[in-house]
């Protein structure tokens, strides 16, 4: 209570837990707030940091370097607001929370591909009762002839697809037909409720994401600082 002064990774002693570190980092950001107030433009989305020792390793220059220590520093701001904001702020509440968006995903999709597959039942049941309805006085006007055989070449489509119909039918069990304004009805309905579990499913995605991004920087976060605390091993001479 009371700093006004930001805490850094160096000052914290490498001894406390990742718990402890990360609330006190997350301690600058509501000073932050503090000193820079928050403009009420939408925050970026979340992104990973880069790895500036191994590109520069691999030849990247001062310049990349400059550039890569300012997105780092923005993203780990990201991270650590994020992390604040959901209050998961140590490492088990974030693996509980991304194992639980997970749960949520999968069970949302699978009952969103589960309706999709039903729906798409709906629109071929659907289809083949319009035909039978507009068909069937052909079909019937055939079996009233003496010599169907001109009949049926004349409206040799219409009737392939009335007998396609048919078998439809007959396949799936059908001995009454359904009507046509219940089934529109039940569609209607069952795409309003895959909507809701669809909605489900991209908010957990978008969260897990965020969720993830944000694990993988925390790792690289202390991966670093662990190589940065190391102590050089004396050579032996």
């Amino acid at each position: 209570p009371g700093r006004t002064k930001f805490i850094t990774a160096k000052k914290l002693s490498k001894k406390l837990e990742k718990e402890q570190v990360l609330t006190a980092l997350s301690q600058n950001i509501q000073l932050t707030a503090i000193i820079q107030p928050s403009s009420e433009k939408k925050p970026d989305k979340i992104r990973k940091l880069v790895d500036i020792q191994g590109n520069v390793a691999a030849g990247k220059g001062i310049g990349y370097e400059r550039w890569a220590k300012k997105f780092n520093l923005k993203r780990w701001s990201q991270t650590l607001i994020l992390l604040q904001e959901k209050g998961l702020t140590s490492e088990d509440a974030l693996h509980q929370r991304i194992a639980e968006l997970q749960t949520q995903h999968d069970d949302a999709l699978a009952v969103v591909k589960d309706m999709d597959a039903r729906m798409d039942s709906f629109k071929e049941l659907r289809g083949h009762l319009v035909v039978y309805r507009q068909y069937k006085p052909l079909a019937q006007k055939l079996t009233t002839l003496r010599n169907p055989a001109a009949f049926r070449e004349q409206h040799r489509a219409e009737l392939a697809v009335y007998e396609a119909a048919c078998a439809y039918f007959k396949a799936n069990g059908f001995r009454t037909l359904p009507d046509l304004k219940k089934l529109d009805a039940e569609y209607a309905a069952l795409s309003s409720e895959k909507n809701g579990f669809y909605t489900r499913y991209k908010k957990a995605q978008i969260e897990l994401r965020e969720l993830r991004t944000a694990q993988q920087n925390v790792e690289a976060f202390f991966r670093k600082e662990e190589r940065s605390h190391a102590v050089p091993q004396q050579e032996v001479k």
